[in-house]
């Protein structure tokens, strides 16, 4: 779990360049007896649908997706740094089956899905080697964007979004710093009671509107937040931090 506050983004769905076409996509996610069947499956669909994204875009889009990778969270930095992307206008059917193995449970989602192909004016660079800590660690990170706007961090934790930092970008290009050297709050990396490690996923969302962002969102109540800001003016990247003893 991310106490406090964590790190920075920007969100942007960029209007399509092309018809929508169907495509299928298969997600899974592999999760142990102290990870809600929900959250698992939640994070299973969001693989389904990038490789929904990836499917229609072709080989090109994937090789510049590659080179943005790590082994950790390269499913989630496919939509941090990308000029063209794509995203799931709409999820004509969907399927979910969940299977028991030794020691763990694998979720799997297969989906049709609408996906448009677009191209994303907002971009954020951030420090990737600042996605690794141990148990109570302070954690910063670093990083810079092309555009002034609203950047609020949440935690998927328990199945609901936790906000963890919000800040304001008033310098587009600038590298920034989160905590900022003002602050005298501090960020902390903890592992959930009676865990040795943990993968917690982070959402980043960057809405060049000023927006009164809750401490807490349901999924439905985030999707409602993200669909409710005009797509030139958002981006939503997740990204993984991984917490150890």
């Amino acid at each position: 779990m991310l106490f406090r506050s964590l790190f920075k983004l920007m969100i942007c769905l960029a209007p399509s360049m092309v018809l929508a076409k169907p495509s299928i996509g298969i997600g899974e996610f592999r999760y142990g007896p102290d990870m809600p069947e929900n959250v698992a499956c939640q994070l299973a669909e969001e693989r389904a649908k990038e490789h929904a994204i990836k499917r229609y875009l072709g080989e090109t889009i994937e090789a510049t997706q590659t080179e943005r990778c790590t082994e950790n969270n390269c499913d989630f930095e496919r939509n941090t740094y990308e000029e063209v992307n794509g995203y799931v206008k709409s999820v004509l059917k969907q399927d979910q089956q969940s299977i028991k193995q030794p020691g763990f449970t694998t979720c799997i989602v297969t989906l049709t899905a609408d996906v448009e192909q677009q191209k994303n004016p907002i971009r954020l660079y951030l420090n990737r080697s600042l996605f690794d800590y141990r148990n109570n660690d302070e954690v910063k990170f670093k990083g810079v964007v092309n555009k002034a706007g609203a950047l609020a961090i949440y935690n998927l934790n328990n199945g609901n979004y936790h906000r963890v930092y919000v800040t304001m970008i008033a310098t587009p290009h600038k590298e920034f710093m989160i905590p900022s050297k003002n602050d005298t709050g501090r960020i902390l990396a903890t592992l959930p009671k009676g865990q040795d490690q943990s993968k917690e996923m982070i959402m980043f969302l960057f809405s060049q509107q000023k927006l009164d962002f809750k401490q807490t969102y349901t999924p439905m109540e985030m999707k409602s937040l993200i669909d409710s800001i005009p797509p030139m003016e958002r981006k939503v990247v997740n990204r993984y931090v991984n917490i150890v003893k």
